[in-house]
């Protein structure tokens, strides 16, 4: 058997955006498997409360917030729904995203540039931003925080307005990590390729 010492997380407090389903449910899933108890935050409720059962039965709690990252009320409304259940927030991970089909950036239009922004970078910023004024104000003051960005945020290919976004993740990472390390808060973000989901 594996010594998974090292993934210990018996008694911290998580959360997951884009839980219900795909790499944001194998994270929920893995962070219960080290014993925390985790939201999944997702606006798909019927998949998400699946996702809340599979990590009830792991023994850890586990329930379901419904959330538009895109919207800075409901970011806010989320991350104290959070607190309430669970008493504090120990580990954020920040997975919501979508993505286009590639096509030429001469006709991409600007609502889709705008949708693509709004979820993918703004979306991982409002939460970031809520986990960490969360964060800061607990004793003690630390946590981590984990963003999903991509491959295409570091090479070329798919599409302009996607990789423009997970660019952005990339860098707002490097940038949240600097400025909150004074609060021991962990920035860190994953650059995930294809995935079969």
């Amino acid at each position: 058997m594996s010594d998974l010492s090292l993934f210990e997380l018996t008694g911290k407090k998580a959360l997951v955006t884009g839980g219900a389903m795909g790499v944001g449910r194998a994270c929920a899933t893995a962070l219960a498997m080290g014993g925390a108890d985790v939201a999944i935050v997702d606006l798909n409720e019927e998949v998400g409360q699946q996702t809340v059962e599979t990590i009830k039965a792991m023994g850890c709690d586990a329930f379901f917030v419904q959330c538009d990252i895109s919207d800075p009320q409901q970011v806010q409304d989320m991350t104290a729904a959070v607190v309430k259940r669970f008493g504090r927030l120990d580990i954020g991970v920040n997975n919501v995203g979508y993505g286009l089909a590639a096509g030429g950036s001469e006709g991409l239009v600007k609502s889709d540039w705008d949708g693509m922004i709004g979820v993918n970078l703004t979306g991982t910023f409002l939460c970031a931003q809520a986990q960490a004024q969360q964060m800061i104000k607990q004793t003690p003051t630390e946590g981590k925080i984990i963003n999903t960005a991509s491959i295409f945020g570091s090479i070329a290919g798919g599409n302009v307005a996607y990789n423009a976004a997970k660019a952005g993740v990339i860098h707002l990472t490097k940038t949240l990590a600097v400025e909150w390390g004074r609060f021991n808060i962990n920035v860190n973000c994953l650059s995930p390729s294809y995935i079969l989901s």
